[in-house]
């Protein structure tokens, strides 16, 4: 029983037809033909030897990844893998309570969470969303989690465009 058959194995020798006759090993090759069956053979597990060593190798490094581990750390602790988007708006409504705070938009009115992680800046120090007032301008980075947003980093009085500045 052949694992690999002539037609397969390409460039053994110059010349060596690529038609599937059976055993030409031994007239192209100098290859006895008694020994021709377990030169294949041991070829062909070599060959599947080498794939399950190759496989192996790429689950060991794929889970050495210290990389893909810190995503993979970071994912569960965020629940998915979105990125912060920017946001800019003026403040419309804050509730301290509600741990909220909304912007006026286009469209609507967009509301966003605020948690323990969420890093509020004015004057480049840290403060509390108390400290943030209706008709301030803000800037900062929000994760969208299905219909609610989540702000991750945000800055009070929020230096105006340069646009805006001129007029």
């Amino acid at each position: 029983m052949f694992f690999l058959r002539r037609s397969w194995v390409r460039g053994l020798g110059e010349g060596v037809p690529l038609e599937n006759s059976g055993r030409n090993l031994s007239r192209h090759l100098g290859v006895p033909a008694h020994l021709e069956e377990k030169i294949m053979t041991r070829i062909g597990l070599y060959g599947l030897g080498l794939l399950v060593v190759l496989m192996q190798g790429a689950g060991q490094l794929h889970a050495a990844d210290p990389k893909g581990a810190e995503k993979d750390k970071a994912a569960e602790k965020s629940g998915d893998m979105a990125r912060a988007l920017p946001f800019v708006g003026t403040v419309s409504s804050v509730d301290v309570t509600g741990h909220t705070f909304a912007l006026n938009g286009k469209a609507k009115e967009r509301v966003f969470k605020v948690t323990d992680k969420t890093e509020i800046l004015m004057d480049g120090k840290p403060v509390t969303l108390s400290a943030m007032t209706v008709g301030v301008k803000v800037q900062g980075s929000a994760i969208k989690h299905e219909t609610d947003w989540e702000a991750k980093k945000v800055t009070i009085g929020a230096k105006e465009a340069s646009g805006a500045q001129k007029k």
